[in-house]
């Protein structure tokens, strides 16, 4: 849920304004091509391994017992 409402976050700041890498840390991570500002498939790229990551089976599905422990009691 955390996650969820962090990713919507980010993603409503993305969209309503330009947020430049340079400016934040985070922003910094998802800017894949360095050119300062992040992209709807730079965030994408981004958000995506993260949820391979946490995929354990590779099913492309995430259940509750793939999620990081603190985020898996709110998943119920």
């Amino acid at each position: 849920m955390r996650l969820a409402v962090a990713a919507a976050a980010l993603a409503t700041m993305l969209g309503a304004v330009p947020i430049h890498a340079a400016e934040s840390p985070l922003m910094a991570m998802f800017d894949a091509n360095h050119d300062g500002c992040v992209n709807l498939a730079e965030y994408q790229a981004y958000m995506d391994k993260g949820f391979r990551r946490m995929d354990a089976n590779g099913d492309d599905i995430l259940e509750a017992t793939e999620l990081p422990r603190g985020i898996r009691r709110h998943a119920h």
